[in-house]
């Protein structure tokens, strides 16, 4: 029966070979947690990573689970169920690394599940400060969640519990403000580039955003034409959009700004 909630001696296996998989190893290896196995259906990745942080490769997935205490199923979502099923565990807490993906997909293979879920965009060989990495807990059980809080508590000075909605909901915020806002770069670098205009020069006005919400809630920092209803500014930078989904873009944004702050 699963009593432990010290670290001291837990020993975890990582299923998976991507970003956050990657990134995992190398930062329980740095603060000598134990990694027995690695494993991953693309051999190579796995064997990238178990070399560069002196982790064994598995070569089979039967072999996930017989010495670990806590298995990572840093996988795609839509492969989490799938691959939990293929394990075989009796006491072993089995978390995945999902923000989206539900804590019940793992139920049927041990009573000892949950999510262990580092908030960050994770790039191979990119470098990042765990320590300043929110990591989200959910468990099944109390001993779980505090296994996986004290595990946590060892690589990020930010820990909290969470349930799987709240997880869900945060995912959906963090799409937004990574994802949807690295889009919106993209577009203005690709409507620059063809005007012939570096992109760099945008890069302090990008740097100073960003470091202002560290000081006031991002509402209290917006400003341009959308907030304060400068139609001929906005009718200005829409004749000079030629694409037609940009448009789009801009006009929804515009107006969403407007009625946030003159609703």
């Amino acid at each position: 029966m699963l009593t432990f909630v010290s670290v001291k001696e837990i020993k975890v296996d990582i299923i998976g070979s991507g970003n956050v998989a990657s990134h995992l190893a190398s930062i329980f290896m740095f603060h000598k947690i134990k990694v027995c196995n690695i494993y991953s259906r693309n051999f190579d990745n796995a064997k990238e990573i178990a070399l560069k942080n002196n982790i064994q490769q598995a070569s089979n997935i039967e072999k996930i689970g017989l010495e670990s205490d806590i298995i990572f199923l840093a996988v795609a979502d839509d492969a989490i169920e799938k691959i939990s099923k293929l394990l075989i565990v009796e006491d072993a807490i089995i978390v995945h690394c999902s923000g989206i993906a539900n804590t019940e997909v793992l139920k049927a293979r041990s009573k000892n599940y949950g999510c262990f879920y580092p908030l960050q965009t994770f790039t191979k060989n990119h470098p990042v400060d765990f320590s300043q990495i929110p990591v989200l807990i959910t468990g099944s059980n109390e001993t779980t969640v505090n296994t996986l809080k004290n595990l946590a508590n060892l690589i990020s000075l930010k820990v909290e519990v969470i349930t799987d909605v709240q997880r869900q909901k945060l995912h959906l915020a963090a799409v937004i403000v990574n994802n949807f806002t690295n889009h919106l770069f993209t577009l203005s670098s690709n409507y620059l580039a063809k005007n012939e205009i570096n992109f760099d020069l945008l890069k302090p006005l990008i740097q100073e955003t960003v470091n202002k919400i560290s000081v006031k809630k991002p509402k209290e920092n917006q400003t341009g034409p959308a907030k304060r209803n400068d139609t001929s500014t906005i009718e200005k930078h829409f004749s000079l959009i030629e694409d037609e989904d940009l448009k789009e873009i801009y006009k929804i944004l515009t107006k969403s700004i407007f009625d946030t702050h003159n609703g």
